[in-house]
């Protein structure tokens, strides 16, 4: 029989944690002919054991690759890569969505898509737009999420496998921060055809492994900006929307680059130290708008660049 989903979910020092994650998913995909992909990257507990276990106590189609210190753009196009499934999606155990698979499916195989997702929640104001009545294009909805009209979530969405493969949408195999926006804009203006179904996109946190401290690069940020460039290298090959592409460049990039500022300043950097890294990576000289920029990122952009005694964080 063909399998119809691959799911594939990334995992590091999760321990038992695992087996609910298993069970949970599991419950959701009955009648559905699934594989598990687990990526393992470089537990240091006893993770491997316990999957190795689960995928035999709940008698799963299954497989565990180690994955070493890959980082996780690397990791996940290891999963990507091994999908033999008509479609594929991402559990993330850390930040994991209510059962959502049997109606994305169902509805990925009755409008031909390339890429499925839900609705947010009515609680989230000014982002629970509803495409589920309407076509819309890959563009029109990486519009709407550059705009702040709507989000998206790796964890909640779907794609068909083949449309991977053959438009080749992986991550970038040196991304560990950034990755996800990444992911899910190229995803979107690649795709010939998207689909947003009537299932709402909920966070199941009864089910979440607990987020862990860990050692980080403060500066590791930059990497939110390399990923925006590599989209608006490809906006420039894929779109002849030049206001869409002006505004991923004055506005999209230029928010990023602040974001970074703010999370430095928040970390104890002073702005000139920010300055100098920003200046040594070139990022300083995506600082710039135009008229059509918001205005309060506008008058960011400007205080940064010319009164940084004026600068706060947002």
């Amino acid at each position: 029989m063909e399998t119809e989903l691959s799911v594939i979910i990334p995992m590091k020092n999760l321990g038992e944690s695992i087996k609910e994650v298993l069970k949970t998913v599991n419950n959701c995909v009955q009648g559905i002919n699934v594989e598990y992909i687990l990526l393992d990257i470089n537990s240091k507990d006893n993770t491997m054991i316990c999957a190795l276990d689960s995928v035999k106590l709940y008698g799963l189609n299954g497989r565990v690759i180690q994955c070493g210190k890959s980082l996780y753009g690397a990791v996940l196009n290891s999963g990507l890569r091994n999908a033999q499934g008509l479609y594929s999606t991402f559990v993330f155990p850390r930040h994991m969505y209510k059962c959502f698979i049997p109606e994305y499916l169902q509805a990925a195989k009755e409008n031909l898509a390339d890429v499925v997702f839900g609705k947010l929640p009515d609680s989230e104001k000014g982002k629970s737009l509803n495409f589920s009545s309407v076509k819309i294009t890959g563009q029109e909805m990486f519009k709407a999420i550059i705009s702040g009209y709507t989000s998206l979530d790796l964890g909640a969405m779907m794609f068909k496998t083949f449309y991977i493969n053959s438009r080749k949408v992986y991550f970038d195999d040196e991304s560990s921060v950034g990755y996800a926006e990444e992911y899910i804009y190229k995803s979107l203006l690649l795709a010939d055809k998207i689909h947003q179904c009537d299932c709402v996109m909920e966070r199941d946190e009864s089910v979440e492994v607990p987020k862990t401290a860990s050692a980080s690069d403060d500066f590791a940020c930059f990497g939110r900006i390399e990923s925006m460039m590599r989209i608006s290298e490809l906006l420039e090959y894929c779109s002849a929307d030049y206001d869409l592409k002006e505004k991923f460049e004055k506005e999209k990039i230029p928010d990023t680059v602040l974001n970074c500022v703010d999370s430095l300043i928040n970390h104890g950097y002073e702005i000139k130290t920010i300055k100098k890294a920003l200046k040594i990576k070139g990022y300083d000289k995506l600082l710039t708008v135009s008229q059509k920029t918001n205005k309060s990122i506008k008058r960011a952009v400007f205080n940064f660049n010319y009164m940084p005694w004026m600068y706060k964080p947002r």
